[in-house]
């Protein structure tokens, strides 16, 4: 008799906020088309997409804050140094896991 060999299903994870904005974004996805993809998902029990609103919230916060953008009629301006800030956090953000790592040991750097 031969035996059944069992193969446990892999679970299912989620997307993060983060990353379904990356889906959202190199999909070149609508508004309309990620909703109807999400409610697809979770018709099949797989409720792996964050809601729009909370994509439109990830998207936010993409960006410096408001109080540093001026917006004209004719044009747009970030003060770079609200620039920089921002991108230094949302980097810092993103490595957040190896600078737990690294938190408790000393780094040299040479020049």
């Amino acid at each position: 008799m031969k035996k059944a060999i069992y193969s446990p299903e892999k679970p299912i994870i989620p997307y993060t906020p983060d990353e379904a904005l990356v889906l959202y974004i190199d999909g070149d996805y609508t508004k309309n088309s990620y909703i109807l993809m999400r409610s697809g998902a979770k018709e099949q029990n797989a409720n792996i997409y964050p809601s729009y609103d909370v994509l439109k919230s990830a998207k936010k916060k993409c960006y410096p804050n408001d109080s540093f953008i001026t917006i004209t009629d004719l044009s747009a301006e970030v003060t770079l140094q609200a620039l920089v800030d921002h991108t230094i956090q949302r980097l810092l953000e993103a490595q957040n896991d190896a600078i737990q790592k690294i938190n408790n040991q000393s780094v040299y750097i040479e020049f």
